[in-house]
């Protein structure tokens, strides 16, 4: 009976959360005025330093990130600043990470997209802004299933390659590795464009920009390997994220303690016969850090 009772409350908790996570971005929550605020401190681009300390509490949690990127996007709303905007769709990641699983991921990611192209209707010619809209459709992705939303992949692709052609070295060349991913995750010809071998390809053209800057062409390249069948070469991968890396930035070692947690998950679901490249994403993993 109080096992059950204590299922029963921390459901009740979870679906609280999760109510967090699904509703739009408003002005709902109590915002300082800007001219009082110390919102610049949230500048992700700055080295780490001593600030990111102090605002680490910010960032890996749920109800503070949401009440922080709020922040930032009423500051966009109110100023036009396209740096508030932008930052406000870096932290909503982390947001997304946070989120209860399922249809709160799903919804979360469609948040970002809609944030996304708010910020393209503002300024059209920036790079990042699609960069973006294209990730969060990708966490949309992963957050549905590779299988389940197949059909949208061609269209990511697209969004990648144009990045790509406009500015490869963008955010460390993410569109190269965010393009890596979709060729190891999606199914093989003819049901879809996956194709590992080619994934490997664009690891290796992002490797100039990331290698012993920013995780997640680590994680991403051991994914591969592994799903190519090099277990041994994919968890050397791993073994060197930590070793290896000095992040240049605070968004690189947001980055860095979250692929640290991703890489632990992956490995382990590797050794226990878990992972299943459909099925299973790091990204998908509670984090816990």
């Amino acid at each position: 009976m109080m096992r059950a009772q204590l299922n029963r409350r921390q459901t009740i908790q979870q679906g609280a959360a999760a109510s967090i996570a699904v509703t739009t971005l408003s002005t709902s929550l109590a915002t300082p005025s800007l001219a009082s605020s110390d919102i610049n401190r949230y500048n992700p681009f700055q080295k780490v330093g001593t600030v990111y300390k102090s605002i680490r509490p910010d960032l890996f949690d749920l109800v503070r990130t949401r009440k922080l990127v709020n922040r930032l996007w009423t500051a966009f709303q109110e100023t036009k600043n396209y740096d508030y905007g932008n930052w406000a769709l870096l932290y909503w990641y982390n947001y997304w990470r946070l989120a209860p699983l399922g249809k709160p991921r799903i919804r979360t990611a469609r948040i970002g997209i809609k944030m996304a192209q708010e910020l393209i209707a503002i300024y059209p010619k920036r790079p990042f802004t699609y960069f973006w809209k294209a990730s969060f459709y990708g966490m949309e992705t992963i957050s549905i299933g590779v299988l389940e939303a197949a059909q949208s992949l061609p269209k990511l692709k697209t969004i990648f390659e144009a990045i790509i052609r406009r500015s490869p070295d963008l955010y460390y060349g993410n569109a190269y590795i965010g393009l890596a991913k979709l060729y190891y995750k999606a199914p093989t010809f003819p049901v879809s464009i996956g194709d590992p071998r080619k994934a490997r390809l664009y690891l290796e053209k992002a490797r100039q920009y990331q290698e012993k800057r920013f995780a997640l062409w680590y994680l991403f390249a051991a994914e591969n390997e592994i799903i190519l069948g090099n277990t041994e070469s994919g968890f050397a991968l791993l073994d060197r994220m930590n070793s290896e890396i000095r992040p240049p930035d605070i968004a690189s070692k947001i980055i860095l303690e979250t692929s640290l947690h991703d890489a632990k998950a992956m490995r382990q679901a590797v050794i226990d016969g878990q992972y299943n490249k459909y099925s299973w994403d790091p990204m998908l993993t509670p984090l816990k850090i």
